[in-house]
């Protein structure tokens, strides 16, 4: 059973330790907005989302919530950011991955000053926004070359 959209954004704000008051200060709301919108009582503003996805950082969880949010989505372009779109949807596909990488890269760079990234969580999800954009460049590297 897939998380719901509410479930997504506790377990996004749970991962990174916060509380329901630090994440009302991060996104500028109240803590009853928080709850509500963990409850699925209301439905959070894009933009909250958005922002949201930056402050932890945790690239893809606007993506993540929105195809769970609104089913539509998933109904017209896919339930995976991979699916077959062809060239133009390789080379989109590149840039979303890309920016998933640049979201975290300050961070990164700051903690592997010593030669190594001490928090477990930025690694874990630093490699996988890493893999995920290898994987996305080879096959845009694909794509191109089955238009020469």
């Amino acid at each position: 059973m897939s998380e719901t959209a509410q479930e997504i954004l506790k377990s996004a704000r749970q991962a990174h330790g916060l509380t329901q008051i630090q994440l009302a200060m991060m996104l500028y709301t109240s803590v009853d907005q928080v709850r509500r919108m963990e409850r699925g009582e209301i439905i959070p503003e894009m933009s909250d989302v958005d922002l949201m996805e930056e402050k932890l950082p945790e690239p893809g969880l606007f993506r993540h919530w929105a195809r769970a949010q609104y089913p539509e989505i998933v109904k017209h372009f896919g339930a995976a950011d991979n699916r077959d779109l062809g060239l133009i949807g390789a080379v989109v596909n590149v840039k979303l991955q890309m920016a998933d990488v640049m979201k975290l890269q300050d961070r990164v760079e700051r903690d592997a000053v010593d030669g190594r990234i001490d928090d477990p969580l930025l690694r874990e999800t630093y490699e996988r926004e890493l893999q995920e954009a290898r994987e996305a460049i080879e096959a845009s590297l694909i794509r191109i070359k089955e238009v020469k």
